[in-house]
């Protein structure tokens, strides 16, 4: 696609960069979105497994979203996954496989420090793609 059909699209390269990580956040909401009624252990699996590897591939693209977009824009981004989450924790509390004794919002952490700080240490070449891929 050239230059000019994208500037056709986006008045900006923040414009284009923010509606590229809405569309790679979208494929991971959709794990969320289609697993509503299932065992919250399960989803949790598949979404862990899931989110790595798009992490891995948008990688550049959330530093380049972090560059251009405004302080806490990236964040914003991620509330409607992060409610996803909240709700997922809360039915694997209910179904017991999930621990009910840290704030929620503390295992929401802990989820997404999984599924970035892997793609993280391998951008910054103290871990090997393969072996972030393995778990």
């Amino acid at each position: 696609m050239g230059r000019m059909t994208l500037y056709g699209h986006f008045r900006t390269r923040t414009d284009l960069i923010e509606a590229a990580l809405k569309d790679a956040l979208g494929a991971g909401a959709e794990t969320l979105a289609s697993s509503d009624l299932e065992d919250a252990r399960e989803v949790m699996a598949r979404l862990l497994a899931s989110s790595w590897q798009l992490a891995a591939e948008s990688a550049a693209l959330l530093t380049a979203a972090e560059e251009v977009l405004p302080a806490g824009r990236v964040r914003e981004l991620h509330d409607e996954p992060a409610r996803r989450m909240v709700e997922l924790i809360h039915r694997g509390q209910e179904q017991g496989v999930f621990r009910a004794d840290p704030p929620t919002v503390w295992l929401v952490n802990v989820v997404h420090i999984i599924v970035h700080g892997p793609t993280k240490e391998v951008r910054a070449g103290r871990l090997p793609a393969r072996h972030a891929a393995e778990w």
